[in-house]
């Protein structure tokens, strides 16, 4: 046996990779989430709900909805706190597993629970992503 085990599906990408260079040195074998993040990063569509946001004070805030986008269609602003995700709490949450939480597939809902500064009570909000470009 290897050192470590390793399961069949890494061991056929591996071989998959392998065979490719020697094929053709200038191409790369990309799994599927690979791909995924390349198509994102090269097209600059994404299935979410079309926020501009940063941290502060550990909660993500909105910096500005992007134009035609669910998050503009739903009211929300500049300065508004996101709270919750859907059940869960945003404080402790890095910046990234907040915006990996707000991207999923075109089509399916999310719950935010907003602080909006002169608001007296947080509000909840219902949105459904799509396509950003």
């Amino acid at each position: 046996g290897y050192v470590e085990d390793i399961d069949d599906s890494t061991l056929l990408e591996y071989a998959i990779q392998g065979m490719l260079m020697n094929l053709d040195p200038h191409s790369v074998y990309l799994t599927k989430d690979a791909f995924e993040g390349l198509q994102e990063a090269t097209t600059g569509e994404f299935s979410g709900l079309g926020l501009e946001v940063g941290m502060e004070d550990g909660y993500v805030t909105i910096i500005a909805p992007i134009d035609g986008s669910p998050a503009a269609e739903a009211g929300l602003q500049s300065g508004d706190v996101i709270l919750k995700l859907g059940k869960a709490p945003v404080k402790g949450m890095s910046l990234n597993e907040a915006i990996q939480q707000m991207r999923g597939p075109a089509g399916s809902e999310i719950e935010l629970t907003i602080d909006r500064p002169g608001e007296s009570q947080p509000f909840e909000v219902t949105l459904v992503r799509d396509v950003i470009k």
